[in-house]
């Protein structure tokens, strides 16, 4: 191969991460929520981008009391934290951290801390290429046992032009070993996989795609086998039972039965309603929404009725999970 065809080819590879980027810079609002885990309604545990997408100030993990007050911030460092989701015993948290924005660096891996923010623990170090970028790791979510995490590793190109990881969907044991790719899409041409979330029983997991040209909600089994197509949407979460699902779709929330029947359309307005997650109680849910001017929290009954908001902090508090108490 001649120095002109090897050029060539890696100036496709990276106008193919670049299209990618570009996606991912357009699904940033998604939002990636996770499963609630039955028990008691704890605390929620979010992410706060301070001065909104893309600002010089990095987003943090917070959480607030159900009711609104007790706002405690559990990460404070000049790293990018996102993605929070609680264990199923609502002791643990996982989250992913970086040192700049997933879509910008490749440079996120996978972290667990207690439910407090303390002892904190590095679970991925994805460092193919030494000195090079490296694989953003991303939405995670704890197994109901606790002993796995599911996640999404997108990037790097290698040295000759070759992609690793198309924003892939991914599992691992909480040591750190057991590695294995659940989805794999060989390309950039479509957003292969986001926000994966299992089911409270441990049977299923969810996730959306884009790897048909539509944001797709598809469910599988734990080893990526026995993928079924859901409805036409982004950000599933389960309820705590494993019976329903309630995602978005075009700036509002949805609530389906987990086999795709039984669609409800729960809020209706203007806004951009946004990352909905069912409480452990299964009686509400917590999504995201711009409703009030920038995004905020904010609680509804799981009929989609007494709409109240829960945060009240500038520019954007995104990602919420529902603590788990028993």
């Amino acid at each position: 191969m001649t120095a002109k065809d090897n050029f060539l080819r890696v100036l496709a590879a990276a106008a193919a991460l670049a299209m990618a980027a570009s996606i991912l810079m357009l699904l940033a609002d998604a939002q990636p929520v996770k499963a609630a885990f039955p028990g008691t309604n704890g605390r929620v545990v979010f992410e706060r981008d301070p001065d909104g997408f893309r600002g010089p100030e990095d987003p943090e993990i917070y959480t607030i009391s159900f009711t609104g007050d007790d706002l405690k911030r559990l990460t404070n460092n000049s790293t990018q934290d996102t993605g929070p989701s609680y264990s199923a015993d609502g002791k643990k948290i996982v989250f992913s951290g970086g040192d700049r924005r997933a879509w910008d660096s490749y440079k996120a891996d996978i972290f667990t801390m207690a439910a407090n923010g303390s002892n904190k623990s590095l679970i991925t170090d994805e460092r193919e290429i030494p000195g090079a970028p490296t694989a953003d790791d991303t939405q995670p979510a704890f197994s109901p046992g606790g002993g796995q995490i599911v996640f999404v590793r997108n990037g790097p190109l290698r040295s000759d032009g070759t992609i690793l990881s198309n924003d892939d969907i991914y599992k691992i044991r909480v040591g750190g070993s057991g590695l294995k790719r659940l989805v794999n899409t060989p390309s950039f041409e479509y957003y292969s996989g986001c926000c994966p979330t299992w089911s409270p029983d441990g049977s299923r997991m969810a996730f959306y795609s884009n790897a048909e040209d539509d944001y797709r909600i598809e469910a599988m089994r734990p080893d990526g086998t026995d993928r079924k197509y859901v409805a036409s949407g982004y950000t599933p979460s389960w309820s705590p039972d494993g019976s329903q699902l309630v995602f978005a779709r075009n700036g509002d929330i949805y609530k389906i039965n987990a086999d795709g029947t039984g669609e409800d359309q729960l809020t209706t307005d203007a806004s951009d309603d946004a990352a909905p997650a069912f409480a452990p109680g299964g009686g509400k849910i917590v999504f995201s929404s711009d409703r009030d001017g920038d995004f905020d929290l904010y609680v509804m009954d799981s009929d989609g009725t007494d709409v109240r908001r829960l945060t009240n902090g500038p520019g954007y508090d995104r990602s919420p999970d529902w603590q788990p108490v028993r």
